[in-house]
């Protein structure tokens, strides 16, 4: 087996072509992107959405509404929080474990953390939508860039874990506005059954215009090898 197969192995269907794009020197973020949003939107569509995400909904807003009145000070914030999570972690057990509702009970606890510290009712974040698109974030960093990060490390693909970081923060800036609309489509159907990526930033080639493309790039180093050689 060629070493990058073996790298490449390490993800599921769908994430693999993500990660051969990302090890190829050159390649920009949006094509990254673009295959990890396909990926996701298959993934949720294959493995059953997000379930339990409604149930997760109702905890939540019901946690962010007892912490909006809440006034006895870090006590009360902090019996709310963990009734809360007592009950995320039941609504994971409910599902059987399944790693997708994993994801969005942890996203929900930590969001419930970020709320408490803004307790005081100056204001409640829109939790839903925060829910799902760090739900989507989270199963990408589950799939994908988790291993993604070390495997470019040990390829020698980038010089270190701070550099894999990095070039993670470029993919995911382009991948924003994708991902959102992936998390919109997830919070009116958590079950996913009809979920498709958006359409592509990146126009993908078609198999003519990739041997053109080959053919120049053949071309262009056999006229290099010439001039050289004269």
């Amino acid at each position: 087996m060629a070493e990058g197969d073996r790298f490449e192995r390490a993800f599921g269907a769908g994430w693999r072509g993500a990660y051969r794009r990302a090890r190829n020197d050159g390649v920009p973020p949006a094509e990254v992107s673009d295959k990890l949003i396909t990926a996701l939107a298959r993934t949720l569509r294959e493995q059953g959405g997000v379930p339990g995400f409604r149930e997760v909904e109702g905890a939540v807003g019901k946690a962010v509404w007892m912490l909006s009145l809440q006034s006895s000070g870090a006590g009360e914030e902090a019996a709310i929080l963990i009734e809360s999570f007592n009950e995320l972690d039941r609504i994971v057990r409910d599902k059987d474990g399944h790693r997708h509702a994993k994801v969005a009970a942890d996203v929900a606890k930590s969001l419930l953390v970020q709320q408490g510290a803004l307790a005081n009712g100056q204001g409640i974040w829109p939790m839903t939508t925060h829910l799902a698109e760090d739900t989507c974030t989270g199963l990408v960093e589950h799939y994908f860039f988790a291993t993604a990060r070390q495997n470019l490390v040990a390829e020698g693909k980038v010089r270190d874990h701070e550099a894999a970081r990095h070039w993670q923060q470029s993919v995911e800036e382009v991948m924003r506005l994708a991902l959102r609309q992936i998390a919109e489509r997830l919070t009116k159907d958590p079950h996913s059954e009809a979920l498709r990526a958006p359409n592509r930033t990146v126009k993908q080639q078609s198999t003519s215009d990739l041997l053109k493309e080959g053919l120049v790039s053949n071309e262009t180093s056999s006229r290099s090898l010439g001039s050289r050689g004269r």
